[in-house]
């Protein structure tokens, strides 16, 4: 049987038959029309993956620019960090100055303190010393007052001497009891 398989066509389609090698190749026919298919459909992909590859190589290129720009920006960025940095120690150094003026302004404050209090003692003592003065004024107001008596007293009692002499010995009772000098008369 194996050698007639062999060696006649024909016994062998016969066997086929019989064996359903038919229904075999009707599978395989209909396998082969799903395969045939899938290949279409895998042409179909790799034509979407092609397309999808140049869009990835664009986008690759684009990728490529951006990282170059960025690596730009990075480079500008360090450069401001180290500018920053550079600020950062001025604004450091300008603050440790304004600490020092700060505290020189405390003490200035101080002191301005200290000279509004005597400020304002002086001008306690400056006020006590126009009354003080008014009161004198005063005081000298009548003093001249009873001197003018006085004199005008003494005039009435010396009446009799010249006036000169009354002048004279005026002057001198003036000087001598008053300590004030006459250096000229005045008419009465």
């Amino acid at each position: 049987m194996l050698r007639l398989l062999r060696e006649d066509e024909e016994f062998r389609y016969a066997v086929a038959g019989l064996i359903g090698l038919g229904e075999i190749i009707k599978r395989l026919e209909a396998h082969d029309e799903k395969f045939i298919e899938i290949l279409k459909r895998l042409d179909r992909h790799d034509e979407k993956f092609i397309e999808i590859l140049k869009r990835l190589d664009s986008h690759d290129k684009k990728f490529i620019e951006i990282l170059k720009r960025l690596d730009a920006h990075d480079a500008k960025f360090v450069e401001i960090f180290k500018r920053l940095e550079a600020h950062d120690e001025k604004f450091a150094e300008i603050f440790k100055r304004l600490d020092t003026h700060d505290e020189k302004f405390v003490e200035i404050l101080k002191r301005l303190e200290v000279h509004d209090e005597k400020f304002i003692e002086m001008l306690k003592r400056l006020d006590r010393h126009e009354c003080e003065i008014a009161e004198l004024r005063k005081d000298m107001e009548r003093g001249f007052e009873l001197m003018y008596r006085h004199i005008s007293a003494l005039g009435a009692r010396w009446g009799m001497m010249a006036e000169d002499a009354f002048r004279e010995g005026l002057r001198g009772l003036l000087e001598k009891e008053f300590g004030l000098k006459v250096e000229r008369w005045r008419g009465v």
